[in-house]
């Protein structure tokens, strides 16, 4: 929707996230969410940011969050398999997987081949 303030602030925030500036970006995607605290973009792109710093718990409340608003939006179940496995959590990437499966999602496949193999050594 043209001039949609949460929308408008997201895409700000994206910007400022792509070029790491890190608190302007939370700044915009927390401007985003108060014109629209359902807005689950930005809550999964304020989970990149923490996600980003290394705020790993601060970053998993946002993707979880952002799941539970739209189950359908795959990033945000990816950036969490990400947290899950870089902390060697593979029953919770199991559970997501099993979660994800019906977005039939080549990411998915990906991931969890790669998961397997970690698991074998």
């Amino acid at each position: 929707m043209i001039g949609d303030p949460a929308m408008i602030h997201n895409e700000i925030g994206a910007f400022y996230l792509r070029k790491k500036s890190y608190p302007l970006a939370e700044l915009e995607f927390k401007k985003a969410l108060q014109a629209n605290p359902n807005f689950f973009s930005a809550v999964n792109n304020l989970g990149i940011i923490y996600a980003s710093q290394g705020k790993d718990e601060e970053a998993i409340l946002e993707f979880k969050k952002a799941i539970a608003l739209n189950p359908n939006f795959p990033e945000p179940y990816l950036n969490l398999m990400k947290i899950y496995l870089k902390k060697g959590m593979y029953e919770e990437i199991k559970d997501l997987a099993r979660k994800m499966e019906s977005l039939k999602r080549p990411e998915l496949k990906k991931m969890l081949t790669h998961i397997i193999r970690l698991e074998g050594k």
